[in-house]
């Protein structure tokens, strides 16, 4: 699995109205970003998916980019 080592997490207008829109709760997030299932790498990005099998839509995503 990929180790990124990001000290500081920034989160987009983007991804805040996600947040809200998908009623994703802060325990969820920092699940998502501490301890994911899965990291796919994309060029610059990477893609951090966690599945939460109380939430009907099952998986979450972020997408993360390392500055």
């Amino acid at each position: 699995m990929v180790k990124l080592k990001i000290n500081k997490w920034v989160l987009t207008p983007h991804a805040v109205d996600k947040i809200f829109e998908r009623k994703i709760s802060m325990l969820e997030l920092e699940q998502l970003i501490l301890n994911p299932d899965q990291i796919i790498e994309q060029g610059p990005k990477f893609v951090f998916v966690k599945k939460f099998l109380k939430r009907k839509d099952n998986n979450i995503a972020a997408v993360i980019i390392e500055k």
